[in-house]
């Protein structure tokens, strides 16, 4: 925040400091010149000390993630969150809280999902309960092998994509998701449109709005992320994003996470190729 001083208020600041040149004897003046420069520059130890507290209090604010009990460890200025979770949900859910921390470089976990005991056959059935729900007149194949189901089929728009995703992180025990569904509205994306496709979901996310300059390039349905943003949290749903739009073949994340002293100023993402 920026402080305003009257014309007044300055000139009674210099002549305070003037008379305090004055009467300092030249002895403490260099005593406390030798005191200032003395003094150690931050340490990567105590910014990573300070980033690990902030992480913890984010995380602890959360009423759902604090239940996880996760521990937090930093170096370098990466992050690794670990513990358990009941399901997919909360471990992306506790990424994402961490992930909003200014100052981290980077992100990893080692956040086991609890094992469903039931065998993979009765797993996707509770998958495709679940997601069948979610969607009501649309039907889901879901295949499950080796804890990681598979959703396939058609539905009509990404929104429907996204919310059959959702349904399926929240089903305990499942250790991963594959999402080929296929949105109507995608269907006929080639390289060009699903690209200006991504930018409008990048440039209008309203529950997660991104923040930093992020390029978009895409060539025979791969996707490469590239550009700078100030949070590790950015990257991180600049990557969910490319998962909401259907008919992506790969996804190359190459954003870099740089966090400014001071601010970071706010850019769109360019349409230049």
């Amino acid at each position: 925040m920026k402080k305003f001083e009257t014309t007044g208020t300055k000139l009674a600041c210099i002549a305070c400091a003037l008379a305090l040149v004055v009467v300092a004897p030249a002895g403490r003046a260099a005593d406390s010149q030798t005191q200032q420069a003395a003094q150690p520059a931050p340490t990567r130890s105590a910014a990573d000390a300070a980033l690990r507290g902030r992480v913890i209090r984010l995380l602890s604010a959360d009423p759902d993630v604090r239940m996880l009990s996760l521990s937090v460890e930093v170096q370098d200025g990466i992050a690794v969150l670990r513990g358990q979770a009941p399901n997919l949900k909360w471990r992306d859910e506790a990424l994402l809280e961490a992930a909003r921390v200014r100052g981290l470089l980077g992100l990893e976990h080692e956040i086991d999902i609890q094992p469903f005991k039931g065998g993979d056959d009765r797993l996707a059935e509770k998958v495709a309960g679940e997601v069948n729900k979610a969607l009501r007149s649309v039907r889901v194949k879901v295949t499950v092998v080796d804890g990681v189901a598979t959703l396939a089929g058609r539905v009509r728009t990404s929104s429907e994509r996204a919310r059959a995703r959702n349904a399926a992180l929240q089903v305990e025990g499942l250790q991963g998701l594959d999402n080929q569904l296929m949105a109507m509205s995608d269907a006929n994306l080639d390289d060009t449109r699903m690209r200006v496709r991504l930018i409008e979901l990048i440039e209008n996310r309203r529950q997660y709005p991104i923040e930093g300059d992020i390029l978009v390039r895409v060539e025979n349905g791969v996707v490469t992320l590239s550009g700078q943003v100030p949070r590790v949290f950015d990257r991180l749903v600049a990557e969910k994003v490319v998962g909401i739009v259907s008919g992506v073949r790969g996804l190359n994340n190459t954003i870099e996470v740089m966090p400014a002293a001071g601010g970071y100023v706010i850019q769109t993402v360019p349409l230049q190729p």
